[in-house]
């Protein structure tokens, strides 16, 4: 019996250093989208006035970028909303896991 309790204790404490770990990671994941998202927008501003010049591809490849940051954004928003949610410590660490 205490030989199973050190294995359950161990088998917490490493999934509290996988779910700190797959925070971490996805806080920067989180920050560096928004700073992809700044240098879009603000490209986009800048570049609003020459848009009608732009040929279709580059239109089609503006577009592609922003459907990949529309990607990031919604992965983002996805991991948000499973922070609210509770749990079980499998579903947790099948979860974070999948993030990394």
């Amino acid at each position: 019996a205490r030989k199973d309790q050190r294995k359950d204790d161990q088998i917490a404490r490493d999934n509290e250093i996988v779910r700190i770990h797959a925070e971490e990671e996805l806080q920067m994941m989180i920050d560096g989208f928004e700073r992809n998202n700044k240098v879009i927008a603000r490209h986009l501003h800048e570049y609003e006035p020459a848009a009608a010049e732009l040929t279709i591809g580059e239109k089609i490849e503006l577009i592609i970028e922003l459907v990949k940051y529309q990607d990031h954004h919604s992965k983002i928003l996805k991991y948000k909303a499973q922070q609210s949610k509770t749990l079980s410590k499998k579903q947790q660490k099948v979860f974070y896991m999948s993030v990394l």
